[in-house]
Parts: structure tokens; sequence; C-alpha cells
């Protein structure tokens, strides 16, 4: 369900924390580590270097891939945990965004897309900035008690999803507009 909103198709046996070898499995994520251990490890497990470049060396080297490109995003990696446990993509709409979205929808003034446009772009900023706090969230508590603060995973993943599909109906109508 994720590859829909997020073009995500993982093997739900795929850990892609053990793959980088990330242990425990942490949210907060330094990016130049994170990009060091995939050179790393892909310099020890590429194909190429390889002298017996099996499938089983292949699809090693493309596990790695995919788990770089997946954790170096924050939204990836939320939406990476979120459906690891199994949660489906919430349906649930931002009630807050509901009537802008409308508003949108009816608007031809340029003036006022543009505010909007200037409105979604500070919201996307906010819900990445909540995304950090519950990823520090997440590293804070045991695997047990992790189930509230994924579901708020699964809250931001849904909420980033529409506010981009709203930032780009503004995008098309302000170029409609013009």
């Amino acid at each position: 369900m994720w590859d829909v909103v997020f073009g995500l198709t993982n093997e739900p046996n795929v850990d892609y924390f053990e793959i980088l070898d990330i242990r425990p499995p942490k949210l907060s994520l330094d990016s130049s580590d994170l990009q060091n251990r995939f050179y790393k490890l892909s310099m020890e497990q590429h194909p190429d270097l390889k002298k017996d470049a099996s499938l089983d060396v292949q699809q090693r080297s493309a596990e790695l891939n995919k788990a770089y490109r997946t954790l170096r995003d924050p939204w990836l990696r939320a939406a990476y945990i979120v459906e690891q446990n199994k949660l489906p993509p919430s349906k649930e709409i931002p009630t807050d965004l509901t009537a802008m979205y409308f508003e949108i929808q009816e608007s031809d003034d340029r003036a006022a897309l543009a505010e909007f446009q200037s409105v979604i772009v500070n919201r996307m900023k906010q819900t990445s900035e909540k995304l950090l706090r519950v990823f520090e969230q997440f590293d804070s508590t045991s695997a047990e008690g992790r189930h509230e603060v994924i579901v708020s995973l699964q809250r931001l993943c849904n909420e980033n999803a529409y506010v981009k599909s709203m930032a780009a109906g503004v995008e098309k109508r302000l170029k409609g507009a013009s």
C-alpha cells in the first residue's frame, strides 16, 4: 500500500537497518554517517569488485542500494517503519486543510493562489520539523512501547502526502492562471 503513497515496494522481511549495520534501529540518522556506512559496504559488496558476482552478490548489492535510498530520505524512512509494522496508509484527511483544499480548487486569483502556496510551504516545513521530533521520540522509546509513535509516523506520512498533493495542485493552477 505504501508503494502508492511513497513508491515503496519493500520486502516485509528485509531489514534495511540491519543491511546498513544500524543497531539498534534508529530514525534520527546522521546523513554523513549513513553515507559512510553505505560507501564502505558498497565497496565490500559491489558485484563489479567481486570475482564471483553470483546472483546472491548482485541481490545483496541491490538491497544495499535500496536500503540506502530509503533510509537517507526522512519521509521514506518514516513510511518504511510504518510499512514494516504492517500499518496501512492513513485515510485520515487533515481537517485543518480541508477548507483550504476547496478554496484552492475554486480560486482563479493568482495572488490568492500564491498566498496558498506560501501557507503550504510553511506547512511542509512544520510537518518536517514534527517528523524529526517523532524520530527522536521513536529512538528514545523501547521497542515494546513504540506503537503510538509509529501511529504518529503514519499520520505524519499521510499529512505530508496530502500537503505535497496540495502543493502540486497550487503549482498547476498557478501555471494555468498565467
